[in-house]
């Protein structure tokens, strides 16, 4: 299986997007990121495990979802995009500890990963499966960043 590790914040949004949507606008995802995430997800096959702190809302069970992941799950399937899984939230600790423990439950399993997100910091061994965004420079995912994660998930 390959996988992408996704962030929200700084990835499918961006100070650009914030800057230019409508005042009262509460959609704290920029929809134009979401065919970006598509062609990566089609191109190779991967499936969407959060990262994101946003996960907290998420469940495979959508009953069990509160409102702002059952939201996502909404969106993302406006555009053929569905979420897998999530990382456990471990307390005190680095996103790269919950991406290694999502990691090693599914051990032999995971075949390609890329991690999107806007965070650098953190990764160590994980680094060279970084995917970095620039929201404060861009708009979070563009096309630079997704024909790299195509490149880490099909090498």
């Amino acid at each position: 299986m390959k996988v992408i590790f996704l962030d929200f914040d700084g990835v499918l949004n961006s100070v650009r997007y914030d800057r230019e949507r409508a005042p009262g606008d509460t959609n704290n995802i920029d929809v134009t990121r979401l065919p970006l995430l598509k062609e990566i997800v089609d191109r190779t096959g991967a499936k969407i495990v959060l990262s994101t702190s946003w996960r907290i809302y998420w469940d495979r069970d959508e009953s069990l979802c509160e409102l702002i992941g059952r939201e996502i799950n909404e969106l993302f399937a406006q555009y053929g995009l569905f979420v897998f899984d999530k990382t456990i939230t471990i307390l005190s600790s680095d996103r790269d500890q919950e991406v290694r423990e999502w990691l090693s439950v599914h051990d032999g399993k995971v075949e390609a990963f890329v991690i999107l997100d806007d965070i650098a910091s953190g990764w160590d061994d994980l680094l060279p499966h970084l995917v970095r965004t620039h929201p404060r420079i861009g708009r979070g995912l563009e096309r630079e960043h997704v024909e790299r994660a195509i490149a880490l998930l099909t090498e």
